[in-house]
């Protein structure tokens, strides 16, 4: 079998696609993966690529091709809107071209914000005569309009009929959420989409990038995106309470839209016990969930973002460590069935304070 994987986003970007097409290689199916220039989520372009762009060209043995866009620079709302449309115009107008001698089976494609990459994959197969897979991680438009980066409503409605357009036009659909799966197939008016839920990351046992434990203090992790879904004002005002606390210490690890804001208001707010590690690569995250004595997660409130499932949380769960959140929807639900933490509403600010308190007195016991 023969697999184009289109994705905005690919290694040395860090995204689970890249676990899936090492995993696609593995199993002995000719992959190649069309995508655009790493640049995520700081906006540049990544350094070592800058300087060795022919070592980015293949992946575990799959031919990587990479399509001119323009960076996300700080990523507002123009640098992103300009970023994502070249990403489809260079697959619409390159792609046929560098593709031209190639014959696929399945054109799959990695739908993570930007849904809007699946044009590219819906034309490619068309011109190839092939099946497309898309696989749905964020609801698009209801979450652009849940997190208000689109207000007009005559826009939503725009994308929501192109959305349902790009629906239509897929062969399968891989829905990230039970609740994904339920709303995409009421749209579509069928049971087209297969429920098909992220795995936990493999994580590098050996821990070449070490952090000093302390013991003294109940140490609080969160690793991922820091942006707009994330929730952070809210987290803000947690940690903002617990700030004099000698016994708890707050772990950051990632980057995102919201990252210099959070740090900003740290010090502005004189708040000593919080440390940002900034983006790390894979290899390094098992060594911050070894020190951590809790993981947290948190999203906003509404209703894409209740159906959503974030990627970390299955890497949370495996590995066995407390989780709280300020979450609702699928996730909250997976942490209580698995009885793997606790988690309050999206907006519930002194029920997180309560339950961090608890678990302080829990510790002193």
């Amino acid at each position: 079998m023969r697999i184009l994987i289109v994705s905005q986003y690919f290694w040395p970007e860090q995204f689970r696609i890249n676990e899936l097409a090492k995993f696609l290689k593995s199993e002995k199916l000719e992959v190649e993966i069309l995508t655009g220039l790493p640049n995520y989520p700081d906006g540049k372009l990544f350094p070592d690529y800058e300087k060795k762009p022919n070592k980015y060209n293949y992946f575990h043995g799959s031919k990587i091709y990479r399509l001119p866009i323009i960076l996300r620079k700080d990523s507002s709302k123009i640098n992103l809107f300009l970023n994502y449309v070249s990403f489809i115009i260079s697959g619409i107008l390159i792609a046929p071209f560098i593709l031209r001698k190639k014959k696929y089976d399945i054109v799959f494609t990695f739908a993570t914000s930007p849904i809007t990459v699946a044009i590219v994959s819906i034309y490619l197969a068309k011109i190839k005569n092939c099946k497309s897979v898309l696989w749905v991680l964020d609801l698009w438009p209801e979450i652009l309009y849940e997190l208000k980066i689109i207000k007009n409503k005559y826009l939503i409605t725009l994308l929501d009929d192109l959305i349902n357009k790009i629906y239509q036009k897929t062969d399968i659909i891989l829905a990230q959420s039970k609740t994904f799966k339920i709303l995409i197939d009421k749209k579509l008016n069928n049971n087209k989409s297969i429920y098909f839920p992220s795995w936990p990351e493999k994580l590098s046992k050996k821990k070449k990038f070490k952090i000093k434990k302390n013991k003294d203090k109940i140490n609080i992790v969160f690793t991922g995106n820091i942006g707009e879904a994330q929730n952070f004002d809210n987290v803000f005002k947690v940690i903002k309470y617990f700030k004099n606390s000698k016994k708890l210490n707050w772990i950051i690890v990632g980057s995102g839209r919201k990252l210099n804001i959070f740090k900003k208001n740290a010090i502005r707010f004189g708040i000593n016990n919080i440390k940002f590690y900034g983006n790390q690569p894979i290899q390094n995250i098992s060594t911050f969930h070894s020190i951590a004595d809790i993981l947290f997660i948190s999203l906003k409130k509404g209703k894409a973002l209740s159906a959503t499932i974030p990627g970390k949380l299955q890497t949370y769960l495996n590995s066995n460590k407390y989780i709280i959140g300020m979450i609702d929807g699928e996730a909250k639900n997976l942490i209580n069935e698995s009885k793997a933490g606790a988690c309050v509403r999206p907006d519930d600010v002194n029920g997180m304070i309560t339950l961090i308190k608890n678990i302080q007195k829990d510790q002193k016991k």
